[in-house]
Parts: structure tokens; C-alpha cells; sequence
């Protein structure tokens, strides 16, 4: 997989491996990954990315980056793909720029802040940016990912 961005990696506390998919580099590849999957709409990747097959699920939101756009909350993947379509429609493209780890809190990665830009053809001519802050579920996916402008 080609990561698409630069991660600054700041971690506090323990950060070895427990068991395989549970290291900094793993919720990196989460994180790139859904924001990879969420531009193309890809079902696949958005499973991938998260922990909807997880017995815990996961969470998803976004604040307003516009006047005319739509807070969400979401809490299935089907629901998530439902949105990425959908913004796929009016072109959306998330990008990240880079991430801080936190540390782990038994076996969440927390992660924030996350910078990324957001674009799409109902947000205006340039790119908005955006902060987010999350968590990632030692080897399932991205547990928490919350996303807001900057």
C-alpha cells in the first residue's frame, strides 16, 4: 500500500507490539487507508479501514465545512458507504497531511490531532482544512474517527 502522507508520530507511553496489527504502523495503514477507500467510495476498503466487524463497531463524524453541508454521525458501514457515494457525487476528496499517536488506552491507539483538507464541489474552490481526532483498535480497524474544520 502507498502511503499518500507525511505522519508525524508522537507517541507517550508503551508502543511495543502486543500482538500483530497492534503498532503505530498498523493504525497508520488504517488511517491512510480509509481516507484512500473514502475517496473512491470503495466498500472494501472502508471495511478494511475500520472496525465495523468488530463486535464494538465504530464511529464516524464530521462537522459542517460549509454553510450548506451536513453534519453526520455514523455508526455502521453501511451507512458509511452510503456517505462516501454520496459525497463521492459531489466530487469530495479527503487528503490527509499528517497524524499524531497518543498512546494506547488498553487496546485503543488514540491518535489526534489528525490534519487533513477536504474538497468538494459544494464546499467552494479550495480546499478546507480540517482537524480530526480518533482511535484505532489494536489489529481490526479504525475504532473512532471524528473530523471537524480547522
Amino acid at each position: 500500500m502507498r502511503l499518500s502522507a507525511l505522519f508525524l508520530v508522537v507517541v507517550f507511553g508503551s508502543v511495543s507490539a502486543q500482538r500483530p496489527g497492534c503498532n503505530t504502523a498498523a493504525g497508520a495503514r488504517a488511517i491512510t487507508l480509509f481516507f484512500n477507500a473514502f475517496n473512491k467510495a470503495d466498500s472494501v476498503g472502508l471495511a478494511r479501514a475500520t472496525s465495523s466487524r468488530s463486535p464494538n463497531h465504530f464511529v464516524f463524524s464530521t462537522g459542517k465545512f460549509s454553510a450548506t453541508d451536513t453534519a453526520v454521525r455514523i455508526e455502521d458501514l453501511v451507512g458509511l458507504l452510503a456517505y462516501a457515494r454520496a459525497r463521492s457525487a459531489r466530487h469530495e476528496r479527503l487528503t490527509l497531511e499528517h497524524v499524531q499517536f497518543n498512546g494506547w488506552r488498553g487496546d485503543l491507539l488514540q491518535f489526534g490531532p489528525l490534519y487533513f483538507s477536504r474538497s468538494a464541489d459544494d464546499l467552494g474552490t479550495r480546499p478546507r482544512p480540517g482537524i480530526g481526532k480518533g482511535a484505532y483498535l489494536c489489529g481490526q480497524g479504525i475504532r473512532v474517527l471524528n473530523l471537524a474544520p480547522h
